[in-house]
């Protein structure tokens, strides 16, 4: 059973997430904003959408498994972490890839 307390920092952390999703796509334009916001706010499972929707060329997996991979390891271990310190610690690097791997995949790399 999950703590109320791993509940109530991983809730911070999407909350984050999703907020800071909102300005990067505020930002990024007016263009079909619900769109581009909610694939900005599904971070590496936006690539998979873009990877599966699109050519589907077997080279693109090696930024797609590893990102995502590195963005939710650290919230299922989060789970188990000892500290709040550390909870918080490992939750915020899970939001950090998390917001990363979108900047990559929607930005930099398909779009």
């Amino acid at each position: 059973m999950l703590s109320t307390e791993y509940r109530r920092d991983l809730a911070i952390t999407v909350g984050i997430v999703l907020l800071f999703s909102g300005v990067m796509v505020i930002i990024s334009g007016p263009s079909k904003i619900s769109l581009a916001y909610a694939l900005f706010a599904a971070g590496p499972f936006a690539g998979w959408i873009l990877w599966a929707s699109g050519d589907a060329n077997i080279a693109d997996l090696w930024g797609l498994i590893p990102l995502t991979f590195f963005s939710i390891w650290p919230a299922v271990r989060a789970a188990k972490a000892s500290t709040s310190a550390s909870r918080r610690v490992r939750l915020a690097l899970s939001g950090s890839i998390w917001l990363f791997s979108s900047t990559f995949y929607l930005v930099l790399m398909w779009i």
